[in-house]
């Protein structure tokens, strides 16, 4: 597996916020992402909230960075998520 796939699992991101991580990655704006996925503005703002929290990132280029090197090692406890 990619280290960025492997990335995704590793901090726990949802099916929907890897979706929008995935079209982040191919340069789309959060207009776009809405447009692609069929969801309002304002739910992508939100999951991209969500998505920087879980990450402990700042912006999309430290995310991606994140995602594209080994910084998926390095969790915060927000980002794990427990499934019983």
């Amino acid at each position: 597996m990619e280290l960025f796939e492997e990335n995704l699992h590793r901090f726990g991101f949802s099916s929907r916020e890897k979706d929008i991580i995935r079209l982040l990655r191919k340069g789309l704006n959060r207009k776009a992402i809405a447009d692609v996925l069929f969801i309002a503005t304002n739910t992508v703002s939100r999951h991209l909230q969500n998505i920087f929290t879980n990450a402990d990132a700042k912006n999309r280029v430290e995310l991606m960075h994140k995602l594209d090197h080994n910084g998926g090692g390095q969790l915060r406890l927000s980002a794990v998520r427990i499934c019983y």
